[in-house]
């Protein structure tokens, strides 16, 4: 018998695309799948519409989307219009935790693009993606002293290109981080 409690088990049907569909065709296949037996929780359970969980669970990606999205302003720049996609895709597999859940989505979200989806970029946009990793990283957990040398400056990239547009130009970017603030160094 699986130990759930309401939450542990809301939580899967609302993340996890898989259990939700599987949740919604077949009930009692599903108990099966996650040894559900306990009955005041299987009666919980089947109050919950159909129409209901899907506007929860779509509404919650949506926000976990939008949050990453506003935490990633580079990235979001360099995925325009697939950004939703790879979110999506992204989402599916991954449930964040922990107290800064939208950071840990974002960090977990840049190490996904830097490992699974690394053949749709070039060196230098991965470099950006790492870059604001980095800095999402550093508000959870300061970096008290950190050199990073960057082929692109990023503060450029935001201020000065146009929507659409990738670095082309190599710019050798030295980035330090000391008590948590970065300051960009120098650039060539």
């Amino acid at each position: 018998m699986a130990n759930y409690n309401h939450q542990d088990i809301l939580n899967i049907i609302y993340t996890q695309k898989n259990a939700r569909d599987l949740f919604i065709i077949n009930r009692d296949q599903f108990y099966t799948d996650f040894k559900i037996e306990n009955p005041k929780l299987i009666h919980f359970l089947n109050e919950i519409e159909n129409d209901q969980l899907l506007f929860f669970a779509n509404g919650l990606t949506a926000k976990r989307k939008h949050a990453v999205h506003s935490l990633l302003p580079i990235t979001a720049h360099l995925l325009e219009q697939e950004f939703t996609e790879h979110f999506n895709n992204f989402s599916q597999k991954y449930v964040p935790k922990g107290v800064h859940k939208h950071h840990d989505d974002a960090i977990e979200f840049c190490l996904f693009l830097i490992k699974e989806k690394k053949h749709i970029f070039s060196k230098l946009q991965l470099n950006l993606i790492e870059f604001e990793k980095d800095c999402v990283s550093n508000f959870i957990t300061p970096f008290k002293f950190k050199f990073k040398l960057l082929k692109v400056n990023p503060v450029n990239f935001l201020m000065k290109l146009k929507p659409g547009a990738i670095p082309s130009k190599n710019i050798i970017t030295l980035v330090l981080w000391m008590n948590g603030n970065y300051k960009i160094i120098i650039s060539f």
